[in-house]
């Protein structure tokens, strides 16, 4: 004799199991919402580097590069505590001069200050903030971007910075 509380005779919607089957699909679909606002919200940095796109070829352009190795410009760079930018060319060039401070993996706490002139090859201009104890890469170009040289600030590194075009 079969009691009304049997198994066979309740509704599917009052089994246990078929809640814990059907419990994995929406756990899925609910973390899939999940990664999708998640990547709408949180979108990747650019690089901040010179690129062209050429078919499914990602080519890297140098001729900024190659042009501040063949003008054969160089720089040692000081950036203290408050963000004061002193550079020192090999020779003279002609400005105002760029300095970028270029956060490695998020775009918007890269930096720039305009240098100006300070006589004797001498450059110096003010960054917005600080640097602080980041790694950053650094760039210095004219306003007409035609030469770039480049070098990287270590976290804590204190001292000069070599600047030098990249080959």
């Amino acid at each position: 004799m079969q009691t009304p509380s049997s198994p066979e005779k309740r509704p599917w919607y009052k089994q246990p199991w078929a809640w814990f089957i059907l419990l994995l699909p929406v756990i899925a679909i609910v973390g899939c919402i999940n990664l999708i606002w998640l990547a709408g919200k949180h979108s990747d940095g650019v690089v901040a580097d010179d690129y062209t796109r050429t078919g499914d070829e990602v080519t890297q352009v140098l001729a900024r590069d190659q042009a501040a190795a063949r003008l054969g410009l160089r720089a040692t760079a000081t950036i203290d505590a408050q963000g004061l930018a002193r550079i020192e060319l090999n020779q003279p060039v002609a400005g105002p001069l760029q300095l970028k401070l270029l956060h490695p993996t998020v775009a918007r706490n890269d930096q720039a200050a305009s240098l100006s002139d300070q006589g004797n090859h001498l450059w110096q201009g003010q960054l917005a903030h600080p640097p602080g104890a980041v790694r950053w890469d650094v760039e210095l170009s004219d306003n007409k971007n035609t030469w770039r040289l480049r070098g990287q600030m270590k976290p804590g590194q204190s001292g000069k910075l070599v600047l030098s075009p990249a080959t």
